[in-house]
């Protein structure tokens, strides 16, 4: 009740109807994404550039039905080109290791495209990643490292579009897309009507890119709740 209800475009992408109340040189093209699995709800944003978020679980915390490691793959082998399977692969003969591949390069797919605002009109098996590209000193915490990745979209090298993975607690990891806000996706046009500045220069996206990508922070759900509410979420915790 009285609750902010963000509008989604056609490829459900949820953004603000109106632009950020920011001011203009700060925040011109201020956007979010959100991500549920597993035991984290995780919201990432982006002040110029486009932005896109996914957490992904372990398997046994994911809902439905469990499958080997060997099914799985079987049941997404068209979703992942020759080169990423390879990736997969060569972290084995370990099923643990060749799984935590491919959840990281399944992620990276999904924060793409939901940055995009793609929804499920994209085929997977166009954008191709490539993990080991190195590690990033997280914004604050230098001595905390952000994993990098790359991605070819139809062949084609995009280095325009920046990639990061952080580790969460119980074996989650969070991939963050970040890429110009020409790329959007939006047939309805609601979304980037609120940009303000939807062509960026190429001075502006090496800045956001050079940004130290802050980690996130762990918060409660009662957290998030006003005060009466908290209480009473606790009582029903207690009983």
């Amino acid at each position: 009740q009285g609750g902010v209800q963000p509008p989604r475009k056609r490829g459900k992408k949820p953004y603000l109807a109106s632009p950020h109340s920011s001011p203009l040189e700060e925040a011109p093209n201020w956007n979010f994404n959100v991500s549920h699995e597993g035991s984290f709800v995780i919201l990432a944003s982006e002040p110029t550039l486009l932005c896109g978020a996914d957490v992904a679980a372990p398997s046994q915390l994911r809902r439905g039905r469990q499958q080997s490691v060997e099914d799985l793959f079987e049941v997404m082998r068209d979703n992942f080109t020759k080169a990423e399977w390879a990736q997969v692969r060569a972290a084995g003969p370990e099923e643990a290791a060749m799984a935590t591949v491919f959840r990281k390069l399944w992620s990276l797919k999904e924060a793409y495209t939901k940055a995009r605002g793609d929804g499920l009109g994209f085929k997977f098996s166009r954008c191709e990643f490539a993990l080991g590209g190195g590690r990033h000193p997280a914004r604050g915490e230098p001595h905390k490292k952000v994993e990098l990745a790359s991605v070819r979209v139809d062949g084609a090298a995009r280095p325009e579009w920046r990639f990061y993975i952080q580790s969460l607690r119980d074996d989650h990891m969070v991939s963050i897309a970040r890429g110009p806000p020409a790329d959007a996706v939006d047939a309805l046009g609601g979304f980037t009507a609120t940009f303000r500045q939807r062509d960026v220069s190429e001075e502006q996206l090496r800045e956001g890119h050079a940004n130290p990508e802050p980690l996130f922070s762990m918060v409660r759900v009662e957290d998030l709740l006003p005060a009466e509410a908290r209480e009473e979420v606790l009582q029903a915790r207690r009983v």
